[in-house]
Order: structure tokens, then sequence, then C-alpha cells
């Protein structure tokens, strides 16, 4: 199974189809010493849908933060492949 996989089946009525994960992101306020941690749980073209926690001082704009430690294993045309590596690697 794929990082994404769409959980709406085919009554899907939003603008982009959603793909459902688990994922641990961070939120990075305006101020780059101000980080979060929460869960992605889904995602599409125009928005996410994150678990914070009992958390109410969370900005109303921020920047979302994907981190995931890869490897590359292809070089192609400018492009490259990678997958991802545990922490402990």
């Amino acid at each position: 199974m794929g990082l994404f996989t769409n959980h709406l089946g085919s009554k899907n009525v939003r603008k982009s189809p959603r793909h459902a994960l688990h994922f641990p992101v961070y939120i990075m306020a305006a101020d780059p010493t101000w980080r979060h941690s929460c869960m992605l749980h889904d995602l599409s073209e125009g928005g996410a849908r994150l678990t914070v926690g009992p958390r109410n001082d969370i900005p109303d704009n921020f920047t979302l933060v994907f981190s995931r430690n890869c490897r590359v294993v292809r070089r192609t045309d400018g492009q490259i492949g990678v997958e991802y590596i545990s922490a402990e690697c």
C-alpha cells in the first residue's frame, strides 16, 4: 500500500480528492523557534486534516512541514527517485 489511499470512495464531491494517511508533521509559525508536532490524517491538493491535540495557541497562518529521511535510489534526466529510510539508518 502506498503513502496515499483515497478513503472517500467513488462519492467524492470535493474539488480535489483526499488521500488518507497517518504521517507525523509539524507546524512552524512565523517565528521559526515556535514549532508544534501534529499528525496528518488526510491530504488533498487544496488542504489537509491534522490532529493538533488540546492546543489553543495554533496560529491562523503557519507552515506545515513534512520531514522524512530519504536515500536516492535513481537519478535520471534531472530527476531523482528516493526511498524513505528510518531515522536509525
